[in-house]
């Protein structure tokens, strides 16, 4: 392999090594980096130990920024979740966002920041898929009108990975008559996720049915 290329595909398997702090501590993968360019012939041992030696508070450093990332997850996500549903306005939010943002880079390195939004972000995109769990699992037979009224109680409980298989165990909770009799019921929804103990979404669904 050209020696320019292969440096490049070595610092994009580091940044991928980085943005894994979600999921694992990454700083043993890290070393196994330094010994995968010393094998490819990028550096010799000798130059390794001496940009350790000469870079050894940045290396300090960043083992300091990866493990805040990994042992707080849970914290910033839930502090993260909180904000998105919580703040109504979207001015706000923003605001919000790139505040804490900033507070958290002068900790956590900017990676690993945009992996918590981001895997914040997508459990909305797990909850938009109630409408299709819920199309798929029953059919009405009386003719009606069905309206999303709105959801209680969502709480993000773990990330979705890529390439996840998905599945909704759905529970009518309540039903309610309302105004112009029409019918308010209220599911309780689980979404789990294959090979994750707990689920990764936990919400009450309101839906309410007008009779045509």
């Amino acid at each position: 392999m050209n020696p320019h290329l292969a440096s490049w595909v070595l610092v994009g398997e580091f940044i991928f090594t980085l943005a894994m702090a979600l999921k694992c501590y990454p700083l043993q993968p890290g070393g196994l980096l330094a010994v995968q360019a010393i094998l490819m012939g990028l550096a010799s041992p000798e130059n390794v130990l001496h940009e350790a030696e000469k870079n050894f508070e940045v290396i300090m450093l960043l083992m300091f920024m990866v493990a805040g990332i990994y042992f707080l997850k849970e914290l910033l996500l839930f502090t993260f979740t909180k904000i998105l549903l919580k703040v109504k306005s979207k001015a706000m939010l923003s605001l919000l966002f790139c505040a804490v943002s900033a507070v958290l880079s002068a900790f956590l390195d900017a990676l690993t920041v945009t992996a918590v939004v981001i895997t914040v972000a997508h459990g909305f995109l797990t909850l938009s898929l109630l409408p299709h769990f819920f199309s798929t699992t029953y059919t009405v037979q009386t003719p009606s009108m069905g309206v999303n009224y709105g959801l209680n109680k969502v709480r993000f409980m773990a990330p979705v990975r890529v390439n996840s298989r998905l599945r909704a165990l759905l529970h009518l909770a309540a039903v309610e008559n309302i105004d112009g009799g029409a019918l308010q019921l209220t599911w309780r929804v689980s979404i789990e996720c294959e090979g994750q103990d707990k689920p990764v979404c936990v919400a009450q669904y309101l839906v309410r049915r007008y009779p045509l």
